[in-house]
């Protein structure tokens, strides 16, 4: 009987087996030296400045090369930037805040700086969150950035009154304001406290009154006293008689023998005329002061009656308060 072979595959010969080639070696390299050409630390940030002044705005926020940097202001420089504010340079918005104009801070930043030793930058294109156009800004002092903050503006396509362009602008004021405040101006105007006691004394708060779907309803709005009152006030007696002080308009003034004694002090409402005048005149709460310290009085409320016209002249009469300037008034009051 005879039994079959299991078949089973051939083996290849090992002629056609192919064989890995054996793995090159290489010569190890030399460690790498530095070449004598490699940058500084120092002109690695040259060039990084040099960089920054041509990098193209996108559509993100990528300071990068734009770290703020320390820079050592002159004495000159830090007194300016030191100098208080003027109570008649600031506004305030029907909201009640107490608020700059970026005006004053461009004459600010040019006194300590020149017209071409500072620069508001952006960082970025403008971003247009909802309806309000937002766009970082970046503070450079003599080349270097010193301040970073955003400016934003409420933006509506269909106001007539208000074009993309204008609400651009409006986002400089706003970026540049915010970038002083890191440099310490105008610090008061974020202080609660501080801007309170500017409501109190230099403000009023009237009533509006707006169309709502149709419907008249009233509102209250924060205005400075010497400002204009608004198109739709609702106007009161006492404030009319208020208004006609405040806008310099035709008033008849009691004469000072009518309250009696004129060695008496003056009443409230002849103060708040001297206030009034003086900073329509613009000129500041110091130096009337110090023209009142002149003539004997310690605080404008110690102001005696027969002598409240002559002083109230020379602070309306143009130029500097001194003692020739009281006599000039006594004079143009006589012979007037």
């Amino acid at each position: 009987m005879t039994t079959k072979r299991k078949r089973t595959a051939k083996r290849p010969s090992t002629a056609l087996v192919r064989r890995r080639p054996a793995p090159v070696t290489r010569p190890m390299l030399p460690a790498r030296r530095p070449s004598k050409t490699e940058l500084t630390l120092e002109q690695h940030v040259r060039r990084l400045e040099s960089l920054s002044s041509t990098t193209a705005l996108d559509d993100s926020i990528q300071l990068g090369d734009y770290g703020l940097t320390e820079i050592k202001l002159t004495a000159e420089e830090e007194q300016v930037l030191a100098a208080p504010i003027l109570m008649q340079e600031i506004r305030v918005k029907p909201t009640g805040q107490v608020y700059l104009p970026h005006i004053v801070y461009t004459r600010w930043l040019n006194r300590a700086f020149g017209r071409t030793g500072w620069a508001l930058r952006p960082a970025s294109k403008p971003l247009l969150n909802n309806n309000t156009v937002v766009v970082p800004y970046i503070l450079l002092v003599h080349g270097k950035p010193v301040a970073f903050a955003l400016g934003e503006q409420e933006y509506f396509g269909n106001n007539r009154d208000q074009s993309y362009g204008d609400a651009l602008e409006s986002t400089v004021a706003s970026g540049l304001r915010r970038c002083c405040k890191h440099l310490g101006l105008a610090l008061e105007l974020w202080d609660r406290s501080f801007g309170d006691q500017f409501l109190e004394e230099y403000c009023v708060r009237v009533k509006v009154e707006v169309d709502r779907d149709g419907k008249k309803t009233h509102r209250y709005h924060w205005r400075r006293k010497v400002d204009a009152p608004f198109y739709n006030e609702v106007r009161t007696g006492r404030r009319d008689v208020e208004e006609a002080d405040f806008q310099d308009q035709a008033r008849t003034v009691t004469p000072a023998a009518h309250y009696g004694h004129g060695d008496d002090p003056i009443t409230p409402e002849q103060l708040r005329r001297l206030w009034t005048i003086s900073r329509r005149r613009q000129r500041t709460d110091e130096e009337v002061k110090a023209f009142l310290a002149l003539l004997g009085f310690a605080s404008s409320r110690e102001i005696t009656r027969d002598k409240y016209e002559t002083i109230v002249a020379a602070i309306e009469h143009p130029g500097s308060l001194s003692v020739d300037s009281l006599r000039e008034a006594a004079r143009r009051g006589e012979h007037g």
